[in-house]
């Protein structure tokens, strides 16, 4: 099976990507691409490289099962016959407000991105990301996540 990792990276029009993947699911599908959407992938895969993120709580034994959940989601798609799978998730990096923090953009990356690598070796990858200048990029994260935190 080949993997085509779509990182995302939020505010870079990752939603409307996933919008036409999911919109065209059954013509990929006739292609032999599988596209799950966000609902699926965030539990099976985003929301596992969180133990990448906090090496102090979860290491060891903790990290180890997260890639190896991971692994074995992926491993069930090819079984079920997929040959062609799209994972695409903004936060595959971390949280966008981490980004707004003292640490930089994206600190857990390195951390994160190490996991998903060790869980997806074997299978031929791909990866893909959505990029903006700094310049644009940044103010639109701060204004998005001002836009979210409650008044008051």
């Amino acid at each position: 099976m080949k993997l085509a990792l779509h990182i995302g990276l939020h505010r870079t029009g990752t939603t409307a990507l996933q919008g036409a993947l999911a919109t065209g699911r059954g013509r990929l599908r006739a292609k032999g691409v599988w596209f799950e959407p966000l609902p699926v992938v965030r539990p099976a895969v985003t929301s596992r490289l969180d133990a990448a993120a906090f090496p102090r709580l979860l290491r060891g034994a903790a990290r180890r099962r997260a890639g190896r959940e991971i692994r074995d989601w992926v491993r069930a798609r090819e079984d079920e016959g997929v040959r062609r799978l799209v994972i695409s998730d903004e936060a595959t990096l971390g949280l966008m407000d981490r980004s707004l923090g003292r640490d930089g953009i994206y600190p857990d990356a390195p951390a994160r991105l190490e996991l998903l690598a060790e869980a997806l070796r074997g299978w031929p990858v791909r990866a893909y990301a959505g990029l903006r200048a700094p310049a644009s990029w940044y103010p639109s994260v701060y204004a998005f996540a001002l836009s979210r935190r409650p008044q008051g």
